[in-house]
């Protein structure tokens, strides 16, 4: 049976979305706060900070662009939701600027330029 975790497909997959985090994150620095990655991550998620989190949903998807909203905060689940008392307030303050884009290894350099486009506008 073949691996794909530790093949070399793997490994490039892992280089592209490197390339492409990097590519966006850069082109966006001075808009736009990431998530960092350290050396050993996967690069399967670009999450950026915004306060304007839905307008910039819209404008994204208005644009052909999918977002998600990854880990919201777990004292805010179902399991949770008897606990009245939690307040976790930098925890909400963080999560509800939270905004992940694509940066998957499909993503073609005129993707990623219409991303960075879509989100200067």
């Amino acid at each position: 049976a073949h691996s794909y975790v530790g093949s070399s497909q793997y490994i490039e997959d892992i280089q592209t979305r490197k390339i492409n985090f990097l590519y966006i994150q850069s082109a966006l620095k001075d808009t736009y706060t990431f998530l960092t990655h350290d050396e050993q991550s996967s690069f399967y998620i670009a999450v950026l900070r915004t306060h304007q989190r839905e307008k910039l949903r819209e404008k994204l998807a208005n644009a052909g662009i999918q977002t998600d909203i990854h880990y919201p905060p777990l004292h805010k689940s179902e399991f949770y939701k008897s606990s009245k008392n939690i307040e976790l307030l930098n925890t909400d303050a963080l999560s509800d600027t939270m905004l992940s884009i694509p940066i998957h290894h499909n993503l073609t350099f005129n993707d990623c330029i219409h991303i960075i486009e879509t989100l200067r506008k």
